[in-house]
């Protein structure tokens, strides 16, 4: 494996991680994605991460929208905790992110829009305990 110092060959990788969750956070991220062998992520962190979401077509709030909805609708806490976070981060408010699971909810169910909304509910804190803390991203 390698350290998290060198996240992959091409720096777009930490470029993309700095761009998601801020300077401050963006090693904690990295080190969390560094259990995964070398090939998997210099392909996916390195290369195909970076070319995808620094594509200009749509901004990254759209783009950080759609991630919620994907990964509340398919139930995925990770990663839906990874992106609320950094939702927040750029200025995407928990009333919009509600907004958004009530829609998810009508289209798959209340119980996976209330899941979400608890994931919701723990990043934030999370989310403000680092502020406290750190004082910014």
């Amino acid at each position: 494996m390698q350290p998290a110092e060198t996240l992959v060959a091409n720096p777009d990788g930490h470029r993309l991680f700095e761009l998601l969750f801020g300077a401050k956070l963006a090693k904690r991220y990295t080190d969390a994605y560094m259990v995964r062998p070398d090939g998997f992520q210099d392909v996916v962190f390195g290369t195909i991460g970076p070319m995808i979401w620094f594509r200009d077509t749509l901004p990254l709030r759209e783009k950080l929208i759609t991630m919620l909805v994907i990964f509340a609708s398919t139930a995925q806490d990770v990663q839906f905790k990874i992106f609320c976070r950094s939702a927040l981060i750029h200025g995407i408010t928990s009333k919009e992110i509600e907004e958004l699971l009530l829609l998810v909810g009508l289209e798959t169910g209340m119980p996976r829009a209330a899941n979400a909304l608890d994931w919701m509910i723990a990043t934030i804190a999370e989310h403000e305990a680092f502020l406290a803390e750190e004082g910014s991203y």
